[in-house]
């Protein structure tokens, strides 16, 4: 009897250790795990900041926009936000030529996808963009025309018969106009510009138009029935050719689909009519300076 309750006993033992090797087992393979994501995290973190990094970031932002530029500095926060710093291009002394600055260009991702994109943000702080005016009317450099075009419809300066005249002197069609519709998928959640100085320069060299302390949010929105951009714009100053020149300017208003509708606006101490629509729930006033989140 005594050897039958031995060898139960001993039975009773194994089985026991058979769990409690499974979970033991269980336990460590999550502590590697923790361990190799906190070495990651920490190797990444480091990496970003390295010369070779930046190099890396150098060269898909000088093929994404077409033109060659410098990056001074990288970084990745805690919250694993690329921060890109010091990015210089073109000449700054050379009235009439293309030339970007930007101080702090900040890239958010999000782990889940919303709207279609993972890219939750991007923000540019300080910092000054010049385009220059081709021979046939176009902005360049040709990645940035967009850009330039969005700035001048946005705000509603109103350079079309200019640009107009310069095409019709140079032979070349007028400017195809937006196909109704609705806007394509915004590839980023939120844009944010703070501070930021835009010059245009015409082809022959001379000044078109300039504004100081540019503050731009632009957000993709639901409206009824379609998808559209939010944009909220303020400057502290827009000066043209020939010496106008208006202080402050603020802009808000509906974009997409060929359409540019106008929800609230001021140009100097005047207020323009708004459309009706109303505001948009969620999104700041417009009376405010646009931040990030």
């Amino acid at each position: 009897m005594p050897r039958r309750i031995r060898y139960e006993d001993e039975d009773a033992r194994r089985g026991t250790g058979g769990i409690g090797s499974a979970f033991r087992a269980l336990v460590r393979a999550a502590v590697t795990l923790v361990v190799l994501a906190v070495m990651l995290y920490g190797a990444a973190m480091a990496i970003s900041r390295t010369g070779g990094f930046r190099s890396y970031i150098q060269a898909e932002i000088s093929a994404a926009l077409g033109f060659d530029v410098a990056v001074g500095e990288t970084k990745l926060t805690p919250g694993l936000v690329l921060v890109i710093e010091g990015i210089t291009a073109g000449r700054f002394d050379a009235p009439g030529t293309l030339c970007v600055r930007a101080d702090r260009l900040t890239v958010g991702w999000s782990p889940v996808s919303s709207g279609g994109t993972r890219l939750r943000s991007v923000s540019v702080e300080t910092g000054l963009l010049a385009f220059a005016q081709g021979p046939e009317g176009n902005w360049t450099p040709k990645p940035l025309a967009g850009v330039a075009e969005a700035l001048i419809q946005g705000a509603g300066l109103g350079m079309d018969d200019l640009r107009g005249a310069v095409r019709a002197k140079a032979g070349s069609a007028p400017s195809p106009k937006a196909a109704g519709g609705a806007v394509a998928a915004f590839p980023v959640q939120r844009v944010v510009v703070r501070g930021m100085d835009v010059v245009w320069w015409k082809a022959d060299k001379s000044k078109l138009a300039s504004l100081t302390g540019l503050n731009v949010q632009v957000t993709p929105v639901e409206v009824p029935g379609r998808r559209m951009i939010h944009i909220l714009a303020d400057a502290t100053s827009f000066e043209r050719t020939g010496g106008e020149w208006i202080s402050p300017l603020r802009v808000e208003c509906l974009w997409g689909g060929g359409e540019r509708i106008v929800l609230n606006a001021a140009v100097g101490a005047a207020p323009v009519p708004a459309a009706g629509i109303g505001p948009i729930p969620g999104l700041e006033s417009p009376t405010t300076t646009p931040r990030e989140p």
